[in-house]
């Protein structure tokens, strides 16, 4: 086995050791349901989302999803994707999210092994059907991949939050990686079609991670958005994280994405000494992304400088 491999087990052994449970030697999820810290973050994501209908406030997470399942074909916030893009509208309620997200994952004992965290949660509303759009992207999210093929660092770690809706029948599947694994399989790809020739190598595994959990999936897996027959809406979060364990031939996030990262003191700052500004309306449907960026056209600013 390459040395690479050895050290992204450890490292997400270092992980299982600090109250996660393993689920191959580089997966591992945590049940959330109790932690305050994500009741918060759960309660910052309903704001969030009612922030973009400012005449009506709804109170439950459930309800919240059924009215924008029913109400997508009129959503112009929403990527191909399902990513919940930032806009002006929004921006108060982002940044109280971003807050929220600060505090659950410094609650999870991992902090001090954290060295850049993603700045912005992307908060994922996937809307069952709609493949061909979906696929429509270089980077649509229904094709095994790794966020390493868009530019992502080669070290990281995904996260994912299965937060509300139908967690059991649309989710996000897992590939484990082979024996044969090489790093150079993390290498930039102008579009995760062009990965196509390493999937056969990788073998799905049948865990789902259950709602109100935390799953962490190293980069050198792959996943997919996955939705079966009949299922219904999902609201999720992901984003990535890079630690201080040294990684073996790991791959640095490429400089188009250098921006995507904050430390964690950085993030802990959102929302009190920094803000996050979203310059395009609602009524904007220019997504800002390309080559794996965040969608959201966004600037950070100091409060004192306002």
């Amino acid at each position: 086995m390459i040395q690479s491999i050895l050290d992204r087990q450890k490292r997400m052994q270092d992980i299982v050791d600090r109250g996660f449970q393993s689920v191959s030697p580089m997966v591992a999820f945590k049940n959330l349901a109790d932690l305050p810290e994500y009741q918060n973050f759960k309660r910052a994501t309903l704001i969030y989302l009612n922030s973009y209908f400012p005449n009506r406030y709804v109170d439950d997470i459930e309800t919240m999803i059924k009215i924008y399942s029913d109400e997508y074909d009129s959503i112009s916030f929403i990527t191909p994707s399902g990513a919940v893009v930032p806009k002006t509208e929004s921006g108060i309620a982002f940044n109280s999210l971003v807050k929220a997200y600060y505090e659950l994952i410094n609650s999870l004992n991992i902090s001090d092994m954290i060295s850049h965290v993603s700045r912005i949660p992307n908060i994922r509303f996937q809307q069952p059907g709609l493949l061909e759009q979906k696929n429509s992207s270089k980077h649509g999210t229904t094709l095994p991949h790794t966020d390493a093929w868009a530019g992502e660092d080669s070290a990281s770690i995904t996260m994912h939050i299965a937060i509300a809706g139908d967690t059991e029948r649309n989710f996000v599947r897992i590939y484990d990686n082979p024996k044969d694994f090489e790093d150079s399989w993390l290498d930039p790809l102008p579009s995760y079609e062009h990965g196509k020739v390493f999937i056969p190598r990788y073998e799905q595994f049948a865990f789902i991670c259950p709602k109100d959990h935390i799953l962490f999936y190293d980069a050198a897996t792959l996943h997919e958005s996955t939705f079966l027959n009949e299922c219904e809406a999902r609201l999720s979060l992901d984003g990535r994280f890079v630690t201080h364990h040294e990684i073996k031939n790991s791959r640095p996030v490429t400089p188009e994405r250098m921006i995507e990262q904050m430390t964690m003191e950085e993030l802990s700052k959102v929302g009190n000494e920094n803000i996050m500004a979203f310059v395009d309306s609602i009524k904007d449907r220019n997504y800002q992304g390309g080559q794996g960026k965040h969608a959201a056209n966004v600037k950070l600013i100091n409060v004192k400088e306002i």
